[in-house]
């Protein structure tokens, strides 16, 4: 790529990345350093780069699921509704 053209590319990523979207765990800075490798042509980074963030973002997910399971046992109870298998 060319000067022009890679600069291009930063400022198509700047505009697509802005600091109000980011993620600790889902859109951080591996995962934009694999969207720049990418979109540079030399292909994704590492998995392992991005493996830990993934994972704590599982972990994440699993324990807002639990939370909220949780929080509607009580509503089941009080309102009769019984749990789907």
């Amino acid at each position: 790529l060319t000067q022009r053209q890679v600069r291009a590319l930063i400022d198509k990523l700047y505009k697509e990345w802005p600091g109000s979207d980011y993620d600790l765990l889902r859109h951080n800075c591996c995962h934009f350093s694999d969207a720049l490798a990418v979109a540079l042509g030399v292909g994704h980074i590492p998995s392992w780069v991005t493996s830990l963030a993934g994972v704590g973002a599982m972990l994440r997910s699993g324990i807002r699921l639990t939370a909220e399971g949780v929080g509607a046992a009580p509503q089941a109870v009080v309102f009769g509704v019984q749990a789907v298998p």
